[in-house]
């Protein structure tokens, strides 16, 4: 499934944010030029799209202002931050590094696991079949914690899902009608471990 970040509208904000909003983008718009330069002069195979960026750019800006309270001064600090940190450790071009691509490959086969459209509140929508969920929740922020139900699969599953998330965005084992993603109606497939097995004994 293509997976692209909702178009942000600056009008769901009321205008005392809408203020905050444009004082970050604006203090910060000559880093950001200069941050997409750098992104779109690097030699990948995928090529980042400008609107597209500028479209993630502002969607971001968004999220950290509610994340750090719309503390201004906070925000901007911490996205001058991120946009180093990932220029310094290489961040948008780690996905064509072979050594990265083999981890990422074997890490898909013990936690198999995808980015998967959004749920109809525009959030980004992540399944990950790894049955850690009640373990990990302990270890995250009481806000987040707050915003996270633990639901076991069963009857009742697709219709509680499905009222959060469109019938198209999920795949069909829990309910859904997925059709886009390359491996659809198995959308995120499971490993099969026993092919490994088979495999190291044909080689013995």
């Amino acid at each position: 499934m293509a997976i692209t970040s909702p178009l942000f509208d600056i009008n769901q904000l009321n205008i005392e944010q809408q203020k905050k909003f444009d004082t970050v983008y604006n203090e910060l718009k000559s880093k950001h030029i200069s941050y997409l330069q750098y992104k779109l002069n690097l030699p990948l195979q995928h090529k980042f799209d400008r609107e597209q960026e500028e479209n993630e750019w502002r969607y971001e800006l968004h999220r950290f202002l509610r994340a750090r309270k719309w503390n201004v001064a906070h925000t901007i600090k911490c996205l001058r931050e991120m946009i180093q940190w990932r220029i310094d450790n290489n961040v948008d071009s780690i996905l064509e590094d072979a050594p990265t691509l083999s981890r990422m490959d074997l890490l898909r086969k013990v936690l198999p696991g995808a980015p998967h459209g959004y749920t109809k509140a525009h959030r980004p929508l992540y399944i990950k079949k790894s049955g850690l969920i009640r373990v990990m929740k302990h270890w995250f922020d009481p806000v987040t914690k707050a915003k996270i139900v633990v639901i076991k699969k069963g009857s009742g599953t697709s219709t509680l899902l499905l009222q959060h998330i469109d019938s198209d965005q999920l795949p069909h084992e829990y309910g859904g009608s997925c059709n886009s993603c390359s491996t659809a109606p198995n959308c995120i497939p499971v490993y099969d471990w026993g092919k490994d097995t088979a495999d190291d004994e044909q080689e013995e």
